[in-house]
């Protein structure tokens, strides 16, 4: 038996969707193995993702400052 993740009802395993809640259940291609550990990303790719959005923000943030500035 599958039991949904919104509302608790229990389900047949060959059900999709919830049958209280229409709520699309979740299935797996093998439910008797845990998913595999993907483990926490090192150093420079966190830094690398940190500087790009740095920069992003610094961007949106610019452009804010343009929008608020020529609007006073």
């Amino acid at each position: 038996m599958a039991f949904c993740a919104k509302c608790g009802a229990q389900n047949y395993d060959s059900n999709v969707f919830c049958g209280s809640c229409d709520f699309a259940l979740a299935r797996s291609s093998t439910p008797s193995e845990p998913p595999a550990y993907v483990g926490y990303a090192r150093f420079w790719k966190r830094f690398g993702a940190a500087l790009i959005d740095g920069i992003l923000l610094n961007i949106v943030m610019t452009a804010f400052g343009y929008i608020v500035a020529c609007a006073s």
